[in-house]
């Protein structure tokens, strides 16, 4: 049928007779008068799945993912090669039609749950899991496939991935935290020797009037009341004081 519009496709189309099975009958007729158009939009997941699906675009994923593979193979210790290789290969081989898209999106998926795994192994600082967000990503992205539209509710699609991708978001923050710890961690001047002591708490078990006995760290230390000649607050026994110094066993302390 060749028309000029939607409407006048419609119009042609009503009462034609259709070879095929519907409902049991092997030929049935197309009862179109009155029928609505209802036209349906491109969502996020149809615009990636256009992308990858073009020739053009696959086959330069495919060659970028194999060289990635094989200069990752060759050098070792940097990651990024290899791992965004895998990825790209994968969607490359559902783009030209060597797996589904069901696959793909397991395969995709499985991959991010061994990045995460391998985070939580090597010091990678957040590399790993940033892999593992794209790949869980686009795993979430192309599953399930179309054809399972028909058996759950579209909503509950729209609302799985949603909630995939916004988990995939939480986990990515939460290492970026864990990460940003890390990284402050070993930045900070280590404290040796008496330092480590400043600014400890402790409690007092006597009287430091000026001097006295006070537990920090489950230790008892004889203890001096820091600023005792300049008339400092006088600590009683249980109250709960600060390290400000330490000369040889002796802890200088004030009150909290």
């Amino acid at each position: 049928v060749i028309a000029g519009s939607l409407e006048e496709l419609v119009e042609k189309a009503d009462g034609m007779k259709v070879r095929g099975s519907l409902n049991g009958n092997e030929n049935f007729t197309l009862d179109l008068k009155g029928a609505e158009i209802v036209k349906i939009g491109w969502d996020f997941r149809d615009v990636v799945i256009n992308y990858l699906t073009d020739p053009q675009v696959a086959s330069l994923l495919l060659t970028i993912g194999i060289m990635g593979l094989i200069f990752g193979f060759l050098t070792p210790g940097f990651h990024l090669p290899e791992t965004l290789g895998a990825i790209l290969v994968v969607l490359a081989l559902y783009g030209l039609s060597y797996i589904g898209i069901n696959a793909a999106g397991v395969i995709l998926i499985s991959l991010a749950f061994i990045f995460i795994v391998v985070e939580a192994h090597t010091p990678t600082f957040g590399f790993w899991t940033a892999a593992a967000i794209i790949s869980f990503i686009f795993g979430i992205v192309l599953i399930p496939a179309a054809n399972s539209i028909y058996e759950m509710p579209t909503d509950w699609f729209v609302s799985f991935r949603v909630a995939s991708i916004v988990a995939a978001v939480a986990i990515g923050a939460f290492f970026a935290y864990a990460i940003a710890a890390v990284i402050k961690a070993k930045r900070a001047k280590p404290k040796m020797g008496d330092e480590e002591f400043i600014g400890m708490e402790g409690v007092a078990i006597t009287d430091v009037n000026p001097k006295g006995q006070v537990k920090v760290r489950g230790r008892i230390w004889e203890a001096e009341a820091a600023g005792a000649e300049e008339g400092a607050e006088e600590i009683r026994e249980g109250d709960e004081i600060v390290v400000v110094s330490k000369e040889r066993m002796v802890l200088k302390v004030k009150k909290a």
